[in-house]
């Protein structure tokens, strides 16, 4: 638990907050559902790993390092006998505390200086969280989790798949992601410090799983060629020729139309399309790794609804 020891606490390191609003990036209240399909599906892959996480926090003492604006721990709780919310955005956490104080407790911190008593908590969940870290403070971010996890404890850790995002040789095009994983580097990177640990995939049936895709995916086009002539031409070139280059690769104007159309598909998807499966796992959505503090016997097959 949250130990009161002042000299424990990161007061001595000053956190850098995000500064961004409630609701804006972020998913707020399970009862208001996005009005896009694209909003609506991405609601759906992050409140699904809260619903996969419940049936590991039965009766447990759970720690949601990366909270956001608290909906997922305040549904673990229903199941958990206690349920606490960590975040480094300020505003989020109260917006926490006024929403879900009345039976949670909420708190401001870093993920890589977590201010929690040794062997204290039974589940650790950390959703979208990791490649917003620094690569140089991961192994720290992840051996605290190990620290603070009892004898039988378990971190349940989510990431976007890499593989489905990024094209060769780029960086993530979202600003906030410092690094993003495939399978492959993440197993290595937790095989660092967890030596007993299996790795999932959230996958989606055909209609939720393409609107993500396509909402994803890197263009090749226009990250190898459009993007950079126009820079070069926005650089060394006058404004007529700029105009000139963009009538090469013209916007497309069937936005609305793709946007009605994928409206109509809204009133079918429900959080019931979106699974947790062992196989093909470079092409699912998100990546899950369940890690174990230490080792033991294989894992339960749980049911993951």
């Amino acid at each position: 638990m949250i130990t009161k020891n002042k000299d424990y606490l990161p007061t001595r390191r000053r956190i850098i907050t995000l500064k961004r609003t409630v609701g804006e990036g972020s998913n707020v209240d399970p009862q208001n559902l996005p009005q896009s399909p694209q909003k609506l599906v991405e609601w759906f892959r992050h409140f699904f790993a809260y619903r996969y996480a419940k049936i590991h926090s039965q009766k447990k003492v759970v720690l949601d390092v990366g909270c956001g604006t608290g909906y997922g721990i305040n549904h673990i709780s229903n199941y958990a006998n206690m349920a606490t919310g960590m975040d480094i955005w300020k505003r989020g956490i109260h917006y926490c505390q006024s929403k879900y104080g009345d039976k949670n407790f909420f708190f401001i911190g870093s993920a890589s200086s977590l201010p929690i008593k040794d062997s204290s908590i039974d589940l650790v969940v950390s959703f979208q969280v990791i490649e917003h870290i620094q690569p140089k403070r991961v192994d720290k971010y992840l051996k605290d989790i190990k620290r603070m996890l009892t004898k039988d404890g378990l971190l349940i850790l989510t990431t976007p798949n890499k593989k489905l995002r990024i094209l060769p040789l780029k960086k993530p095009w979202n600003t906030e992601h410092k690094k993003e994983y495939t399978t492959n580097e993440l197993k290595k990177l937790l095989e660092k410090v967890f030596v007993d640990l299996k790795i999932l995939g959230l996958f989606a049936t055909k209609k939720p799983y393409m609107i993500e895709y396509n909402r994803i995916k890197q263009n090749p086009v226009s990250i190898y060629i459009k993007t950079p002539l126009l820079l070069l031409a926005k650089k060394y070139f006058s404004s007529s020729i700029l105009k000139s280059l963009k009538t090469i690769f013209p916007k497309k104007n069937n936005k609305y139309q793709k946007q009605n159309k994928q409206n109509s598909l809204m009133s079918d998807i429900t959080i019931d399309d979106f699974q947790v499966l062992e196989k093909n796992i470079d092409s699912c959505l998100d990546i899950y790794a369940i890690c174990k503090k230490n080792q033991s016997n294989q894992f339960n097959n749980r049911s993951t609804q």
